[in-house]
Parts: C-alpha cells; sequence; structure tokens
C-alpha cells in the first residue's frame, strides 16, 4: 500500500464488491473506528456502525443490534469484537489494520465463514 488514501480507494472497492452483505471492518485503534465508519457513511454511502470498549454497554449493544438486524452493511471495530459476539452470516472481515499478535489476527477472521458458511477475510497492509 501506499498510504491511507490508497487503503481507503481499496476499502472502498471491497464495500462496493460485496454490497449489502455484512462486512465487519477491524482497526487497531478507538478512535479510528468512529473516523472510519463516518467516512464509510458520508463519503462511500454505505450504513455502518462503530463498536469499541470505550462506548457504554448500552451503546454496544444497540451497534450490534443494529448490524445483527441487517439496518447496518458494516461494523467498524477494534478487538472488543473479535471475541465471543456470535453474528450469523458476516461474509467479510476487513482487517484495515493489521492485527499485532496471530492470535488477534485468527479471532477477527474467525468472526466470517461461521457454522459452513462461506466467508473471506482481507488485510491491508
Amino acid at each position: 500500500m501506499h498510504g491511507p488514501q490508497q487503503k481507503k480507494r481499496v476499502l472502498a472497492k471491497l464495500l462496493e464488491k460485496h454490497r449489502r452483505q455484512p462486512i465487519m471492518v477491524f482497526v487497531n485503534q478507538k478512535a479510528d473506528t468512529e473516523t472510519l465508519q463516518q467516512y464509510i457513511k458520508k463519503e462511500l454511502h454505505v450504513n455502518a456502525v462503530a463498536l469499541h470498549g470505550s462506548k457504554t454497554q448500552q451503546l454496544r449493544e444497540l451497534a450490534l443490534d443494529t448490524f445483527r438486524e441487517g439496518k447496518a452493511d458494516v461494523l467498524v471495530c477494534t478487538n472488543v469484537a473479535a471475541r465471543g459476539i456470535d453474528i450469523d452470516s458476516v461474509s467479510l472481515v476487513i482487517n484495515y489494520d493489521a492485527p499485532f499478535t496471530l492470535t488477534d489476527y485468527i479471532h477477527r477472521i474467525g468472526r466470517t465463514g461461521r457454522a459452513g458458511k462461506h466467508g473471506q477475510a482481507v488485510t491491508l497492509l
């Protein structure tokens, strides 16, 4: 990759290709979830919600419910969503930021292809 603008272009292409499918986009920093979620909504015109550990439990549940119910196509999140959260039919996991550890990578990509369904994982470097 050649910087943040190219990452955004690749993200835009991936979201367009997988339009109307549940997609999880992982970032490493809490602040980046909000920034990227706003970019996806305003610039790419895709309904997205953000989830990170600084949100209240009520706001985290609201974001998850919105995503699970199909009212948002994209969940932009930190590793807080990588474990212990069961969301059916996630077709694509995008590691917008590469995870710091192999274990984090495994848990992130494990959100797709669950229960015998097919899914993809992409990591932007």
